[in-house]
């Protein structure tokens, strides 16, 4: 089991992923909307506890339109 699955817990219905790293880059955030997708999950909330200051990012889970339906 790699650190990062071991960061990323699903709790009440929403990811929450722990971070401890200088500062939060978007290879994180992209990295939790991965996750957000992989387990089609919603909602999800990012924390760093590596900065000065705790950061916190709250993420939606994309949602891509339905697929046309082609006639033919």
């Amino acid at each position: 089991m790699t650190e990062e699955e071991v960061n990323a817990k699903c709790v009440d219905g929403i990811v929450i992923e722990l971070k401890a790293v200088s500062t939060l880059l978007n290879v994180h955030i992209a990295q939790t909307i991965n996750y957000l997708v992989a387990m089609k999950i919603d909602y999800g909330m990012l924390i760093n506890f590596g900065s000065h200051k705790y950061e916190t990012r709250k993420l939606a889970r994309p949602h891509t339109p339905a697929s046309p339906v082609l006639c033919g």
